[in-house]
């Protein structure tokens, strides 16, 4: 099996070490998010929360994140769709990663070479053909088309396997044993996450492919993801409801109903980009026009740099961005913010005044919208310790050297 959930992302910087899959999802820009993706409706990979991961509240929150998923996870993590953003801040009290120990898996994960599998089947009596089509009578070599297979696919859908793998393997380590009935009710429930509660079936399979085909997804993939997220969640799920504190309740609230600003941001990594942008301003050229011409954000591009409403505390903003945000008026731009290498140039669009509740009134929806953004992200720390701690032998040589260059990568960093 092979899976993912899967997020559109911002890992500019780090884009060499993406698999070819994760870059080709960089490069589909999405619109702006919805008032579903804001909440977080929808994660495919591991929910950048695992997901996203994709692990996600905000459905933009991802604009913002360029570093929160690790390198050598990033082919497992990154693969969302829509909400599927992680967070690098954790609502008051930091991050409850440290409150769970990850046993080491004692098995080993394999991947048996193509030979060997073909040595395999042969002795099965189920050999392969050496030809797997002809072309005016030219034929093409079963070998080349599993050899392209290989090198354009294997890192990715092998990290899929591995994932899975480690969040059964961990999962039942606590004692948590998930049937077919299980897995097929989390898949369920992820595909009316994605199309919405109550779609017609017909609808709903229309919905899923059309947007599964946009981020080069397949339905396998987005099944098996569902599967490994609905053993991750298991074992997320107590942890997140010991740790929720009333601090985190406050942000929580403040996140849903407290008054918000929205904006549009150009980001640029460079000087010379920069120098571009602050001449086109100084023109008096449209923002939106110069942050599709300049800005290097590559899902927000498409809508002009705009992001989707946040709160002065939101914690998936950073809160230099935030600060910033709320001192403009309507209309106004910012100079650069630097924020983790990159400068954000602000322009405020609207502001929303707070809505008219008290939190005893809407308690239980501000702590499951909490526990759900914090579930997601705390599977997301869960995945990254299990791969992390992992006994692996990868037996193909090529997926081997280019599996180890990755979690090399990532304990450099």
């Amino acid at each position: 099996m092979t899976g993912t959930y899967r997020i559109a992302s911002f890992f500019i910087r780090l884009r060499i070490l993406l698999t070819d899959l994760a870059s080709r999802l960089h490069r589909v820009p999405r619109p702006v998010p919805t008032s579903r993706d804001r909440e977080g409706a929808v994660n495919l990979v591991g929910y950048n929360d695992p997901a996203r991961q994709g692990a996600a509240s905000s459905g933009w929150v991802g604009y913002f994140q360029w570093k929160t998923v690790s390198v050598w996870t990033t082919g497992i993590l990154l693969a969302g769709l829509a909400g599927c953003a992680t967070q690098n801040a954790t609502p008051a009290g930091g991050t409850m990663a440290g409150a769970v120990t990850v046993r080491r898996v004692p098995q080993p994960a394999t991947v048996v070479d193509a030979a060997a599998a073909d040595s395999a089947a042969t002795a099965a009596g189920t050999a392969r053909p050496a030809v797997i089509a002809t072309v005016n009578g030219q034929p093409i070599p079963y070998r080349a088309w599993i050899n392209l297979l290989k090198r354009s696919h294997g890192l990715s859908a092998f990290q899929q396997l591995l994932a899975v793998e480690i969040a059964r393997q961990a999962a039942e380590a606590k004692g948590i044993h998930l049937g077919q009935a299980d897995l097929d009710e989390a898949y369920d429930k992820d595909v009316q996450d994605l199309v919405g509660p109550g779609t017609e079936p017909n609808e709903a399979q229309r919905i899923l492919k059309a947007v599964l085909a946009r981020r080069g997804v397949s339905e396998e993939e987005f099944r098996l993801s569902a599967y490994r997220n609905a053993y991750l969640r298991r074992i997320a799920e107590p942890i997140v409801e010991a740790g929720i504190t009333d601090d985190a309740m406050e942000i929580e609230f403040d996140r849903l109903y407290g008054p918000k600003v929205q904006v549009r941001h150009i980001q640029v990594s460079d000087s010379e980009s920069l120098t571009r942008v602050n001449q086109a301003l100084a023109n008096g050229d449209d923002f939106a026009e110069i942050a599709q011409r300049y800005s290097q954000n590559i899902d927000t591009t498409a809508g002009g740099g705009l992001l989707a409403p946040f709160s002065r505390l939101d914690p998936s903003v950073p809160a230099a961005l935030r600060e910033v945000a709320f001192r403009l008026e309507r209309g106004e731009v910012s100079g650069p913010v630097r924020v983790d290498g990159w400068s954000q140039i602000l322009r405020l669009e609207r502001k929303f005044p707070a809505e008219p509740v008290e939190m005893a009134d809407v308690a239980d929806k501000v702590r499951e919208s909490l526990k759900t953004h914090l579930v997601r992200q705390q599977m997301q720390e869960l995945l990254r310790s299990m791969l992390e701690s992992a006994s692996l032998q990868i037996h193909e040589p090529d997926l081997a050297k280019r599996f180890g260059a990755i979690r090399a990568a990532n304990r450099a960093q």
